[in-house]
């Protein structure tokens, strides 16, 4: 086995040839590309199999925090999955290679050549070598190149770029977010328990007017009571049908509303009515504060994924660089050098962290097009939209399906970062986390039928329903156990001695737990405090104090654990002295409150349950929620409904829909050829008419005219499918306040203006001069008639638009398009 030396390097195996070193570069977050002569088969397969796991694991012990998500202690994963899972041939398996990095396809590389020459094809295997040597000569993977730009900037790892450039940029205005008693129900009509056939299809037409309906109301959610903090990371969980999407809609303040739907309870944003009280009471505009990525993925086709997230930045930044540059000249210098590249370092970072560099330029596609992006990419993408923009509370409905664990695990950790850094409260529903993913998220909702049988601390869940006498078994992940311990097949973890509990009894159970009285303290708060966790190693290093009956902080000590930089990310907030503690670790890890119906403590039993916790500690502190230095500019910002002026927004979306029509080449080369046909084919028919005044002539000629108009005003027809498939792109980023709805339709109407007055033009010029119209009396006929196909044309072109604005679907448009 390798040994490590003083300095960090690797001693080659006894009794064994060294191969080339490996040069580490910590500030690049893993081992760099290999440097020196070809090494022979024998020698690669010795090093690989016995050398670069070690080398590996070493490496990452020393920096555990720059460890990728493939790596896992006692060996090297690809992040790919079983090399054997990967079909010869398959497209699919071959693209996921494309998302590992280097160590990992070394890895790879390595375990292919050791299985060629366990088979004995040595011949194979020294290609093998051959790629080896192709890989060291990558100028791409040179450890040693200069790093400019971004790539400079984040050389230390995500975290140390958010704690570096966190204190310079604005501050947003953090929300602690509660809800109580929140319920919601929709009016539905029960029908009888046959199965539906021809038979009782057509018997229904006949009795449906006489036979009276029977409806109800459907609890989808009931009596929910929560918060959402600063800086944490909340993971929704619960089967399909649990709430779990109608949740997030309502704490994002975007519910579906309509006359069937019933809204009860109340969701508070920093004290001030969201729902349940004055709408938007804080004087803040609530979509401006929080972002809602919804399950359906829907973006402008014609776009590529970078334009994508770049219009989603323009359009909802609340504050440009020269304005941040102006309050904090040190960011200037911070971000001169990406600046001068032409990127923005904001949108640079969501890239990197929701894993999109590979897939930048790659049109994002649609319904209508080939696809070109993988569909947990096409949920990347919209996760990517809301995260560019200035907003302090994010919910992900359904985030991360599809995805593989070790990328879902990068998501994770980035938007982790951005939370504890930036102060924002992210709430996330996935199917199905893997237990990585489970352990980044601070809280759980544990939803089942919309009641919730579980809130609180993520490392207190399974301790809880083993009071219950439901036992995890070894083999199970964390999140399978919680989202079917409370079904009926959670009664065979049920260990001797306990009764099996109903919907009702885990209820019950659950609103019995100091957890959720700690919830009710904060919740029915006339100012809801800002709760933070903190899990830190001892020493702690606090000096302790009384504040109103229960401990606080008076000072933090220099050598406490608390003041590292490198615990950062294990603390929703930065601990402050004042903060007050009100639930400290038991020596068996749970959670014991100090604070309402949990109990209280004075100083001396509070050190004494630290000094008795397990370590690492975790605390909950309690501090008032803050307000930002920048009240003024804050409120300015965010009392605003849209974040640009009329006109800027009107740019944008030009700019937008000006691209759209260009590259949608196939429509556009269908216009011209439809247009040009039917002009043809009316010139055709109506071939130099005679100019007689009798008045069949005149018949003939009226003809013309009828004709025409018809033509042009259906020509404008073939738009309507894909203004249909834009059109749920504008419900939900005019729903985010992306732009103003009349922003949006002087834009695509302005866009579209130019071919269809090369539609007038060409269709006035044909059919004027090959029916022989009048020339008499100069040019004026002839302008004449072309300002009025120009006007048919525009006003069939604002037809169509008008019925994509309301038509439920194509049929229903097209059915109304022939009437009209």
């Amino acid at each position: 086995m390798a040994a490590l030396r003083p300095d960090g390097t690797m001693a080659p195996a006894q009794g064994r040839k060294p191969l080339v070193p490996i040069t580490e570069t910590p500030s690049q977050g893993g081992p760099a590309n290999l440097a020196a002569e070809t090494p022979s088969a024998s020698d690669v397969q010795d090093h690989f199999s016995q050398e670069m796991p070690d080398r590996l694991s070493k490496y990452y012990e020393r920096s555990p925090s720059l460890a990728p998500s493939y790596f896992k202690r006692g060996g090297v994963q690809t992040g790919l999955g079983e090399v054997n899972g990967g079909v010869s041939g398959d497209p699919e398996y071959y693209r996921s290679l494309g998302k590992a990095a280097q160590a990992a396809l070394i890895h790879l590389i390595m375990k292919y050549h050791e299985t060629l020459l366990q088979k004995g094809l040595t011949a194979e295997a020294e290609k093998i070598s051959s790629s080896l040597k192709a890989l060291r000569d990558d100028p791409i993977g040179d450890a040693n190149k200069e790093l400019t730009g971004m790539d400079l900037l984040m050389k230390d790892g995500l975290l140390q770029y958010m704690l570096k450039i966190g204190p310079l940029l604005p501050t947003l205005p953090a929300q602690v977010v509660t809800f109580k008693n929140l319920s919601y129900s929709s009016k539905v009509t029960f029908t009888k328990g046959t199965y539906e056939t021809v038979g009782t299809q057509v018997i229904g037409l006949g009795t449906q007017f006489v036979t009276k309906k029977t409806t109800g109301d459907v609890d989808i959610l009931k009596n929910v009571t929560g918060y959402v903090m600063p800086g944490t990371m909340t993971l929704v969980l619960g089967g399909p049908g649990s709430g779990k999407s109608t949740l997030q809609s309502l704490l994002s303040g975007m519910p579906h509303k309509d006359k069937t739907t019933t809204i009860k309870g109340e969701v508070r944003y920093n004290g001030k009515h969201v729902i349940g009280g004055p709408s938007e009471s804080a004087g803040f505009a609530v979509r401006k504060l929080a972002a809602l990525v919804k399950q359906s993925d829907v973006h402008f086709a014609a776009l590529s994924v970078r334009e994508t997230l770049e219009f989603a930045r323009s359009c909802t930044q609340v504050w440009t660089f020269e304005e941040m540059f102006r309050r904090s000249p040190e960011l200037r210098e911070v971000f001169g050098a990406v600046l001068a590249q032409g990127k923005d370092p904001k949108l640079e970072n969501v890239i990197n962290i929701l894993g999109l560099r590979r897939v930048l330029n790659m049109p994002v596609g649609g319904p209508m097009t080939p696809p070109t992006l993988t569909e947990d990419e096409r949920r990347r993408v919209s996760a990517a939209e809301m995260v560019a923009g200035t907003y302090v509370l994010l919910f992900l409905d359904a985030f991360a399906t599809g995805v593989d664990a070790a990328t879902a695990y990068d998501i994770a950790s980035g938007l982790r970062v951005l939370a504890r850094v930036r102060q924002l409260g992210i709430v996330a529903n996935i199917v199905n986390p893997p237990p990585e993913v489970f352990g980044l998220f601070d809280r759980v909702i544990l939803l089942d039928r919309g009641r919730v049988v579980y809130q609180g601390p993520r490392a207190d869940a399974v301790p809880h329903f083993e009071s219950l006498g439901y036992i995890k078994p070894d083999f199970l992940d964390i999140t399978e156990f919680l989202q079917e311990v409370t079904s009926p097949d959670g009664a065979q973890w049920l260990s001797p001695g306990h009764s099996p509990l109903d919907l009702g009894g885990f209820v019950s159970a659950y609103e019995a737990t100091p957890h959720y009285a700690d919830i009710l303290r904060v919740v029915n708060s006339a100012d809801p405090p800002h709760v933070l966790s903190v899990k830190a190693p001892k020493p702690l290093g606090l000096n302790l104090l009384a504040r109103n009956g229960v401990p606080a902080i008076a000072r933090i000590e220099a050598s406490s654990s608390l003041t590292s930089a490198e615990q950062t990310v294990h603390f929703t907030g930065a601990v402050k002295e004042g903060d007050v503690i009100t639930a400290v670790s038991a020596p068996e890890g749970g959670l014991v409150y100090l604070a309402g119906k949990g109990g209280e403590a004075s100083v001396e039993e509070l050190e004494a349950r630290l000094h008795e916790a397990a370590d690492p500690v975790r605390l909950q502190l309690e501090r008032a929620t803050p307000e930002p230095d920048d009240k003024d500019i804050i409120n300015e910002q965010f009392t605003q409904e849209y974040s640009l002026p009329f006109w800027a927004e009107y740019r944008f979306l030009f700019d937008r829909a000006w691209k759209a029509q260009l590259r949608g080449k196939l429509l556009l080369y269908f216009r011209a050829f439809q247009i040009t046909f039917i002009s043809l084919f009316v010139g055709t028919i109506f071939w130099q008419l005679n100019e007689s005044a009798d008045f069949a002539h005149m018949n003939t000629r009226r003809g013309v005219g009828f004709l025409s108009l018809m033509s042009t005003f259906l020509c404008n027809a073939i738009q309507l499918p894909g203004q249909l498939a834009d059109r749920a792109v504008f419900y939900k980023q005019q729903g985010a306040r992306f732009y103003r709805p009349g922003s949006y339709l002087l834009a695509s109407v302005a866009a579209n203006f130019p071919f269809s007055c090369l539609e007038a033009l060409t269709y006035g010029v044909i059919v004027y001069f090959m029916t022989g119209l009048s020339l008499h009396e100069g040019s004026g006929h002839f302008w004449l008639f072309l300002l009025v196909i120009f006007l048919n044309v525009q006003q069939g072109a604002l037809l169509v638009r008008w019925l994509s604005s309301f038509a439920p679907a194509m049929e229903t448009a097209a059915a109304l398009q022939g009437e009209a």
